[in-house]
């Protein structure tokens, strides 16, 4: 499966993780994935990109030359991108909706109010009385 730039999904994390831990098996724990996901990941990566992106062999993962300007090419990108996503889930965990604030107070007619919401005027029941007159 790939996205709408043709990258396979997952791609760049997976191998930057691959990069970071040097290992299959602890980039497939960091991400909480099989490992036969992390190598087929980075095999779509490289068939996607036309280019190896890392010497494997049994016992050692290293860069090729164009990993490593893949890596820090997309190390700025991610974390950007990292950056994004955790400002969008704090907007979408800020409250919400209405508030409503119930004041029982004779002597509080109307009171400048400010809160993370915005400005507003609280105004008692006893206040319209005396503002229509009455």
């Amino acid at each position: 499966m790939l996205c709408n730039s043709g990258l396979p999904p997952g791609g760049l994390r997976t191998f930057q993780r691959i990069v970071e831990t040097r290992s299959f098996t602890k980039a497939a724990a960091h991400l909480g994935l099989p490992r036969s996901t992390v190598s087929k990941a980075l095999k779509d990566l490289e068939a996607h990109l036309g280019i190896k992106l890392i010497q494997r062999t049994t016992r050692s993962v290293t860069l090729t030359i164009e990993g490593a300007e893949y890596y820090q090419r997309i190390s700025r990108l991610v974390a950007r991108l990292d950056e994004t996503e955790s400002a969008m889930r704090d907007r979408g965990a800020a409250a919400k909706g209405r508030l409503r604030i119930d004041l029982h107070s004779p002597t509080l007619c109307c009171s400048p109010f400010s809160t993370s919401f915005g400005n507003a005027i609280l105004i008692s029941s006893s206040c319209w009385g005396s503002a229509t007159g009455q």
